[in-house]
């Protein structure tokens, strides 16, 4: 699909380390968020390509192929699927996608997340006991347990303040 810019944007296969970082890159990541996206990388592979232009610079996924080296996942010399736009993208065009790919993300919705999820799973996956306001008493589900509905959770939704059990 071309936008109105007449970018169509294709997947090629490019070497990891072939790929440069943006140097302008402002995404950064906290330890817990590197090791979920690691822990997520080794369970289920590299699932959504690096974005990049025309000339190997990451316009989104830098954190993925640090995580990847970082942690050894892949070999250096691996080659990954990547997308490439039909033509370079400009400076204020690389800024503008690799912000948007990064912010303009959707909500959660709070109501399915405790009620049709784990919460102990969902914090294990990523999430924090404080978006659940929790509170103190709050112990997370062992691995073993995770997926299974725990009768006594209580959850609190931090838009509307509603209390579900799951």
């Amino acid at each position: 699909m071309a936008s109105d810019l007449g970018i169509e944007w294709t997947t090629e296969r490019r070497r990891i380390d072939s790929l440069v970082e943006w140097e302008h890159n402002p995404r950064q990541l906290t330890e817990k968020q590197a090791a979920d996206l690691g822990e997520s990388l080794k369970r289920f592979g590299y699932v959504e390509p690096i974005a990049i232009n025309v000339d190997g610079t990451i316009l989104g996924g830098h954190m993925r192929r640090k995580i990847l080296l970082a942690q050894a996942l892949l070999d250096p010399a691996a080659e990954i699927d990547v997308r490439v736009p039909s033509r370079a993208l400009s400076i204020e065009e690389i800024a503008e996608l690799n912000i948007r790919l990064n912010r303009n993300t959707a909500e959660w919705d709070f109501d399915k997340l405790a009620n049709v999820f784990d919460v102990g799973a969902l914090i294990a996956w990523g999430f924090d006991s404080s978006e659940f306001a929790m509170g103190d008493d709050f112990k997370p589900v062992p691995a073993e347990q995770q997926g299974k509905l725990d009768e006594k959770a209580k959850v609190k939704c931090p838009s509307c303040g509603h209390e579900f059990a799951p």
